[in-house]
């Protein structure tokens, strides 16, 4: 067995292509979660494609996080607090984002 062969018989790398796409596809999966998340809370006043884009910029800032069970949670809150604080483009104040459970109803 040379360097690049594993105990298996698989050389290094191989085998790799499929689970990339399988990790792509989780991350892409939590990304769309998070982002139907935002818009429900901060509704039509922000605008989908730059949710995403937030969203995926603060993933990607988690990338080489040991631990990546609350991610999405630590990438929800972050974005949430960041767009619902930026001005609107019409120049009007944001409408403060409820959590459930704060005491008010929608």
């Amino acid at each position: 067995m040379d360097d690049t062969t594993m105990e298996d018989g698989r050389t290094a790398g191989e085998g790799d292509a499929a689970v990339r796409p399988a990790a792509e596809q989780r991350l892409e999966g939590r990304i769309d979660m998070v982002v139907s998340s935002i818009q429900a809370r901060l509704g039509p006043a922000v605008d989908a494609d730059r949710i995403r884009v937030e969203v995926e910029r603060e993933f990607a800032s988690y990338a080489d996080a040991r631990i990546r069970d609350y991610v999405p949670i630590l990438v929800e809150t972050r974005v949430r607090l960041r767009l619902a604080r930026t001005p609107s483009p019409d120049g009007l104040p944001r409408a403060r984002s409820r959590s459930p459970g704060d005491g008010h109803t929608p």
